[in-house]
């Protein structure tokens, strides 16, 4: 089914968050597995790149990994089901299946990592 430009709104992770008012930003934050239930289409892109002020690197791997990146995941496979859920990379969308490791680490949320237990708050 294609997607009407007119009528496609994006959101993207980091920049789509408010990050001066603390407040706010955790408003936002909380309502993320919300937002992601709602949303026609769930595109994950994460290349492989290395975090700005860590200099960990980042990939799919490390996305598949994060607790609030699976509860987002999650939050769309329970509501709308995985059809348009896919992981773009350099070729284009790859379409998640039950089979996908991804779809398999979204269930697992709790083990998932949260950046304030690295931090340790």
């Amino acid at each position: 089914k294609a997607w009407d430009p007119a009528k496609t709104f994006v959101w993207c992770d980091y920049i789509s968050i408010p990050q001066r008012c603390s407040a706010i930003q955790t408003l936002a934050i909380v309502s993320l597995p919300v937002y992601s239930s709602k949303v026609s289409a769930f595109i994950v892109i994460a290349p492989s790149a290395e975090h700005m002020n860590t200099a960990v690197p980042c990939s799919v791997k490390s996305y598949r990994t994060r607790a609030w990146c699976r509860a987002e995941m999650l939050s769309h496979a329970l509501c709308k089901g995985i059809a348009n859920m896919y992981l773009a990379n350099e070729t284009g969308l790859i379409p998640f299946t039950r089979d996908s490791t991804i779809v398999t680490d979204s269930t697992r949320v709790f083990e998932g990592e949260m950046t304030c237990c690295r931090m340790k708050h």
